[in-house]
């Protein structure tokens, strides 16, 4: 009995695990350009008790990397496309904003050790017109098919792939807390300790001391951390993703408090920022 019970077990186990292999990506998804994108599927988010429907929608599993900021770049340049290139360029003087260390500002977006690491300093110009450029490079792969486009997501589409079908997650692994049960980070932010909050008297009010000495700090590379439900990596922290809304990103940054790096957390960005990136979207269009 128990043997038969045993080899029942394991041919469930076998079946499922078939079913996982044989499962079809959507068709879309099965080019060179889009095979790193993931569906999520029309469903309710909530923003601050307001609960909206989104449309079905693909986005990317990782923030854009140097590697494939690089390779638009050199299109551009190949095709001669010299205006839209200063356009599309890194902003490195943005870099005067971080403690980063002036040796490693000069190689984070050519040294091939930062090929995997999210590009950031680039304007949202920059973001939009990769964009067109995966559009038309998909264009060029299906030659034939429904048309669709690629953009930055709205805030409503990111907060939809960052919680999945948690609509009260704080955090996109589901759970309120910035450390796993094994005692390891969930995300890349800054680790502001208690030794550095103070209570000041006279204003009732808890202040955060940064000391002179230098907290190392930096991006991680986008497959960093674990994936969430949808197969999205580092949607909170490490970089914080520009949105369709001019000056806004989301998900918070490797510069920012656990705070920060909430689902919903939204913050105003410069032109181009060292603590800024993004993930395009892809939607079909109604043609």
């Amino acid at each position: 009995m128990k043997t038969t019970l045993f080899s029942l077990t394991i041919l469930i186990v076998a079946l499922s695990i078939t079913s996982l292999v044989n499962q079809k990506k959507h068709p879309l998804l099965q080019f060179e350009t889009t095979k790193d994108f993931v569906e999520i599927p029309a469903g309710p988010v909530r923003i601050k008790d307001v609960q909206q429907e989104v449309k079905a929608f693909a986005i990317a599993k990782y923030e854009v990397t140097n590697r494939q900021y690089r390779e638009f770049l050199e299109d551009l340049k190949n095709q001669n496309k010299t205006e839209v290139l200063q356009l599309a360029q890194f902003r490195i003087d943005q870099w005067q904003q971080t403690d980063v260390d002036t040796a490693l500002q000069n190689v984070y977006h050519t040294y091939q050790g930062f090929d995997d690491f999210p590009v950031v300093n680039i304007t949202r110009q920059g973001a939009e017109l990769y964009c067109q450029w995966l559009t038309e490079k998909l264009k060029k792969e299906q030659k034939s098919g429904k048309e669709v486009v690629f953009r930055l997501p709205t805030r409503q589409e990111w907060i939809r792939a960052a919680r999945g079908e948690n609509l009260y997650a704080t955090y996109a692994w589901g759970r309120p807390y910035l450390i796993g049960a094994n005692g390891y980070f969930l995300c890349n932010f800054r680790r502001i300790g208690s030794e550095r909050i103070h209570f000041d008297e006279t204003t009732q009010s808890y202040e955060v001391i940064l000391s002179e000495d230098k907290m190392l700090m930096l991006m991680d590379k986008v497959d960093a951390y674990a994936p969430n439900d949808f197969g999205l990596y580092n949607v909170c922290g490490n970089v914080a993703e520009m949105i369709a809304e001019p000056g806004k990103a989301v998900g918070g940054s490797w510069h920012g408090p656990g705070y920060d790096v909430r689902v919903e957390s939204i913050q105003n960005i410069p032109e181009a920022s060292p603590y800024v990136g993004f993930r395009p979207v892809m939607v079909i269009t109604e043609k």
